[in-house]
């Protein structure tokens, strides 16, 4: 580790300090529960071999919390063991100004409580928005950044944090994670930017006398079985020189079963057809007579989802039945759902060919509930 990676990480936590300071100076004039936090980040890029010239040092970074602490109120809370949820702006410098840049993200987070000790908790956060990176690919300026090919992508925020508690206000804030800028194939090249960093800083709790936490007890809901039908549409680039959008889109239909308050499970047939595909495809000298219909892929997945609330994280691995050309033999999905009513969902999710990213997906999926048990009473 570099001598300016400790300089910068000794004015990021000088920085921390006033930051905290000057949120105490606002919290005078208010009254709501609510938590300040900054972290001071140091890293290290996860790249490809081939595209190691991109690392020329510890990338550095500071993120400034808002946290908002569950009370119970809302049963989710209590199954989860009152996670905070808040808002959080990260800038990220990758060491390296002339490829990659810095990135910047604001994103909305919830940490999850994975214990329930008083003086020191893990915690396990998880956060998803959109971020900006300053220096993407460019043939003639910047030609070996195959990291990002856009200025505007997705950005993922995974951290394990201990939280050490000093007083009833004041905390420490120390854990690992993974940051990760990606665009899902939308401008080439995208191989992403991943960091995997620790992290150190301070949290302070304003009016914490005011926190009152209803008990952590609920009646569990039904276990419900569904039929789930997903649309999906999305764009994707297929050349670095070209950067036409080529649109894409799925239909599945599936199989879901609630499991308790925390889970579901799913299993179902999906139907993809991309355009993308099919020009590269056309292009291939070897390959004749390829019809458009030939192009549809069919395939067969199970899936499992974290939900908490209505909100839900769902985590899918599949297996074409049939593609043509068979150049694809997996695929998988991650990413967000959120139940907007009884029926209707919608959800923003990446699905991937094995470990490339295909495309971003918009979703919004019909539910059809078909078997219902009785609710059980929890203490």
């Amino acid at each position: 580790i570099k001598m300016k990676s400790f300089l910068r990480i000794k004015l990021i936590l000088i920085s921390n300090c006033v930051i905290l300071l000057s949120y105490n100076c606002f919290s005078q004039t208010t009254s709501p529960n609510f938590i300040s936090s900054s972290n001071a980040y140091l890293g290290s890029l996860l790249i490809p071999k081939s595209n190691r010239s991109l690392d020329k040092g510890n990338p550095t970074g500071i993120e400034v919390n808002y946290i908002h602490p569950t009370n119970g109120i809302k049963r989710w809370e209590r199954i989860f063991h009152y996670p905070e949820i808040g808002v959080s702006f990260i800038y990220l410098d990758f060491a390296n100004n002339e490829q990659l840049g810095k990135g910047m993200s604001i994103y909305p987070f919830i940490d999850f409580n994975l214990t329930r000790h008083k003086k020191i908790s893990l915690h396990f956060k998880i956060a998803t928005s959109l971020g900006v990176v300053t220096k993407k690919f460019d043939p003639i300026n910047n030609p070996e950044n195959l990291a990002i090919g856009s200025y505007l992508n997705g950005f993922v925020n995974l951290r394990m944090n201990a939280k050490i508690h000093l007083t009833k206000n004041l905390r420490i804030e120390t854990g690992l994670g993974l940051s990760h800028f990606s665009n899902g194939a939308m401008a080439l090249p995208n191989l992403g930017i991943n960091i995997f960093s620790c992290n150190l800083g301070m949290g302070y709790q304003f009016n914490a006398s005011a926190a009152k936490l209803h008990l952590d007890t609920f009646s569990l809901p039904s276990q419900k079985i569904h039929i789930v039908i997903y649309t999906a549409l999305g764009l994707r680039s297929i050349s670095r020189t070209d950067q036409t959008k080529f649109p894409a889109g799925i239909i599945s239909i599936n199989l879901e079963r609630n499991k308790g308050t925390k889970t579901k499970w799913n299993t179902g047939l999906e139907f993809a057809y991309s355009t993308a595909r099919l020009s590269k495809t056309k292009a291939d000298p070897s390959i004749e007579n390829y019809k458009d219909l030939q192009n549809i892929q069919a395939g067969f997945k199970i899936g499992y989802a974290f939900c908490v609330g209505q909100l839900s994280f769902p985590l899918e691995m599949g297996v074409f039945l049939y593609s043509k050309p068979q150049n694809e033999y997996f695929f998988h999905r991650i990413g967000l759902r959120y139940q907007i009513s009884k029926h209707f969902i919608v959800g923003f999710t990446l699905k991937t060919e094995w470990a490339v990213a295909d495309f971003f997906e918009m979703n919004v999926g019909y539910t059809f509930p078909c078997k219902s048990n009785r609710a059980n009473k929890i203490n």
